[in-house]
């Protein structure tokens, strides 16, 4: 497949940041603004960009498209489990491989279909196009779901991805190699050592001790320690929690000879599933195939005993272990309790991380939403890390905090694009160019703690040098409560945060398709719009800022813009001052049943 770079070609295709992957001697197109990073501007400074057509075009551009890699991942899915079950000599359901497969698979066909897509239509702008592509003895396969995320979001790896797709479409392009460095998958704790090595004791304790069919177990489910304390007391022996320190696992040979048991897969798709089914017997992580039986064994040594139930926010997509437990639970009959833990959940029409937890969990706890139709039984509950304690409005204080964001440069999910992120970086400028001078002092920027390269902080102060900005070496809570008025700029949990102790705040968001709202979710945001609170342009909600800052007191506390606030909370952020004993009586439930 190699070929030498040919310098009279009409056209070259750079499609990520690697400098060394372009050909900057002839005409070259990059395929996003992904590729002009400011770190890398001496690269392309002296050029004049010319960037490819987004090949997401239409009004309905999201539905389409998430339409398609959803109708793609399910007919994948049992093919891919039926093959697994073969090659391990088990016979596990097909509840079983959604669990463990489904947070890479989704993952993996929304990445590789929005690779497929910018190919297929380069190819239709600019026939005959070169690129230089990634050497195949360079190529990585991640160890993990884990590992895939944190390879997708560098450039070596989509540039493997890329290469990958136009081997299948016959594309004779240059190779080169390049080191693509492995992180240490080894042990990532969230907590110290000593305070982990206690848990791990009371496991082993739970572990020897428990009946399991009486007993309810929690890993990350985001209650408070004062709430889980409490719980725990009211149902002594009941109740168990469980470390949430993700045990990595660990790398493994590649087995040539396991791997080509997973060729020819047959699904559903046209020439997009083709594609897939000739790159997922290489990409598909170590941890199914030559590390499964590890894995297994792993499991077992950590998770000894069959629950009544498992109760969990978020260790369904990265915990390896904690999934093998809880699929092989449920194939014995325990229940899977799932709660939201993010701001997004019932707002967003298409959204992943929604579709496969009402998939795999028998209830599942919302903040006020409901859905029909999943699998599992969706009763609203107050959010397990709100207390339901009202902050409320405070002239006194002051500073306006304002939350910011940050996406990946590459595609991790469909349809939160890239390529939408430079007019959202655009709307916070303009954000900023709005204020008026004697507020400019009053802001306290919070970014990311990620920036993936696309320089946030550096852009906005380069417009003014002395913007405050805030680590998060603050909490987020603490900051919240020290500020006077909370502006945020996209859907997250922090302006969740903010509605739950009825902090004032100003909401304005960017690329309505990316964040297209569900049907139950448009009447409160329109109540929001109307009650000033929600603005579509930055320009909108500068202004607001300037006009309620010095009163936010008389502001927020008008009863027409509370009645909006509350319709948001009772629907989407259901909080309770009785937040114990609700969920006490919910539990108590589940163990009776």
């Amino acid at each position: 497949m190699n070929a030498d770079v040919d310098s009279d070609t009409r056209v070259f295709l750079a499609t990520t940041a690697l400098e060394q992957f372009w050909n900057t001697a002839v005409r070259i197109v990059f395929a996003g603004e992904w590729c002009l990073l400011p770190r890398n501007q001496s690269s392309w400074g002296s050029l004049t960009p010319e960037l490819m057509r987004s090949p997401y075009e239409g009004s309905d551009w999201d539905r389409r498209s998430y339409g398609l890699i959803t109708e793609t991942y399910e007919s994948l899915l049992p093919a891919l489990a039926k093959r697994l079950n073969a090659l391990h000599n088990v016979n596990h359901d097909h509840r079983y491989w959604r669990i463990m497969l489904g947070p890479w698979l989704q993952l993996y066909v929304s990445v590789t279909y929005d690779h497929f897509l910018y190919l297929k239509t380069a190819m239709l702008q600019y026939p005959g196009f070169t690129t230089i592509g990634l050497s195949h003895e360079s190529f990585v396969t991640p160890i993990d779901t884990m590992h895939h995320v944190e390879l997708a979001k560098k450039d070596p790896y989509n540039l493997q991805i890329y290469t990958n797709i136009m081997h299948f479409l016959g594309m004779c392009i240059p190779l080169k190699p390049l080191t693509i460095a492995l992180l240490d998958t080894r042990h990532h704790p969230r907590g110290k050592f000593f305070s982990g090595f206690l848990t791990r004791i009371a496991e082993w304790i739970t572990n020897l001790c428990t009946t399991p069919r009486f007993t309810l177990h929690l890993q990350a489910s985001y209650f408070t320690k004062r709430s889980l304390r409490k719980l725990l007391a009211l149902h002594p022996g009941k109740i168990w929690p469980r470390s949430s320190a993700l045990d990595r696992c660990s790398a493994f040979s590649l087995d040539a000879d396991k791997r080509k048991q997973l060729e020819g897969l047959q699904f559903e798709g046209g020439e997009f599933a083709r594609c897939l089914s000739t790159m997922l017997p290489a990409d598909i992580p170590q941890c199914f195939v030559e590390g499964f039986d590890a894995l297994q064994q792993d499991a077992r040594r950590k998770y000894w005993r069959r629950p009544k139930a498992i109760f969990s926010s978020n260790s369904w997509y990265f915990d390896e272990h904690f999934k093998h437990w809880a699929a092989t639970s449920a194939e014995k009959g325990s229940l899977l309790l799932g709660t939201q833990h993010g701001g997004c959940y019932g707002l967003l029409a298409h959204k992943l991380a929604e579709d496969h937890e009402l998939a795999i969990a028998d209830r599942f706890y919302s903040w006020g939403w409901t859905r029909e139709g999943v699998n599992a039984q969706v009763k609203p509950m107050p959010a397990t890390n709100m207390t339901g304690s009202i902050v409320g409005a405070d002239n006194k204080k002051n500073d306006i905090l304002w939350g910011a964001t940050v996406e990946p440069r590459y595609v991790l999910e469909l349809p939160r694009l890239p390529s939408a992120f430079p007019e959202y970086m655009n709307r916070q400028m303009r954000f900023l160019k709005s204020l008026p001078s004697r507020l400019l002092e009053e802001i306290r920027l919070r970014p990311h703690y990620e920036d993936h390269g696309w320089g946030i902080v550096e852009r906005l102060t380069q417009y003014f040098p002395a913007l405050r900005v805030e680590t998060w070496a603050v909490s987020f809570e603490d900051s919240l409560a020290d500020c006077r008025l909370y502006v945020c700029d996209h859907l997250s949990t922090t302006y969740a945060q903010a509605f739950a102790v009825n902090k004032p705040i100003i909401l304005f968001l960017y690329d309505q398709q990316t964040t297209r709202l569900s049907a139950q979710a448009e009447p409160c945001f329109l109540a929001l719009r109307e009650a000033g609170v929600m603005f579509d342009t930055p320009e909108e909600a500068a202004d607001a800022v300037s006009a309620i800052y010095d009163d936010v007191e008389t502001w927020w506390n008008e009863p027409g813009r509370q009645n909006a606030v509350q319709l948001f909370r009772d629907r989407f952020l259901k909080t309770s001052p009785h937040l114990i004993a609700l969920w006490s009586e919910e539990f108590a439930g589940i163990l009776a049943s």
